[in-house]
């Protein structure tokens, strides 16, 4: 009996698993076009020494933007804090995001090569943000 509600157990791990990952595609895809056929933009986040704020800021992107954008690359600028373990840990979690290292004071520019979409809004979390500030800033690309 106990084999039978193992195998049962598995065969349930085994659809969560499909349906998430048929949803992650799904999302995807809708990325990738907006409903008019046009291409989306790309968010690329500049992040220097912010773990205190990184995880919370990410996150309320990904939900806040979540359908109305190409890409959201994330690009730590040679932090010395947690920065770099959290932002790996958010593209584990969230596998749409893209995330890159860089050193050098000019290093951010690369960052436009990073993007695939050819329309690009940098957001520069160097420094504390509110969350009312990067709302205002995204809702005026979506114009």
């Amino acid at each position: 009996m106990s084999a039978s509600l193992g195998s049962w157990a598995l065969l349930a791990l085994a659809l969560y698993g499909l349906v998430a990952a048929i949803e992650q595609l799904a999302r995807m895809l809708r990325l990738a076009r907006s409903r008019s056929g046009e291409r989306l933009p790309a968010v690329i986040v500049l992040i220097h020494n912010r773990a205190d704020q990184v995880e919370g800021l990410v996150e309320w992107l990904v939900e806040f933007c979540r359908g109305r954008l190409a890409e959201l690359v994330l690009l730590d600028l040679d932090s010395t804090d947690e920065t770099p373990l959290i932002l790996e840990r958010l593209g584990r979690r969230h596998p749409g995001i893209r995330h890159a290292r860089l050193n050098g004071d000019r290093a951010w520019e690369s960052a436009l090569f990073l993007s695939r979409s050819p329309v690009s809004l940098v957001l520069d979390l160097r420094q504390p943000v509110t969350l009312g500030t990067l709302r205002s800033g995204l809702l005026a690309i979506w114009k």
